[in-house]
């Protein structure tokens, strides 16, 4: 097996992955847009205690701005409670 062809089955098997996460990742975007909007949020996985810290890390790598929401406001606790 050359080297063009290993990176090919590498190629092709990282999207087989990818394509077949797909819809799960589909369904915690659903549920983290959901929860963003929603007066009562639901975590799944996390306590409280843990949902705080980890929103405090997302705030943290996506900030908010002036022009454009952050973690936070994207519900991205929720996304990875979910997922």
């Amino acid at each position: 097996m050359n080297e063009l062809s290993r990176r090919a089955f590498l190629a092709g098997a990282g999207a087989a992955v990818a394509l077949t996460a797909l819809p799960k990742l589909a369904q915690a975007h659903a549920h983290a847009a959901q929860q963003a909007a929603a007066d009562t949020k639901t975590l799944h996985f996390f306590t409280a205690a843990e949902a705080k810290e980890l929103d405090a890390v997302c705030a943290q790598i996506i900030p908010s701005d002036a022009d454009s929401p952050g973690a936070r406001e994207a519900g991205a606790i929720y996304f990875i409670d979910y997922a």
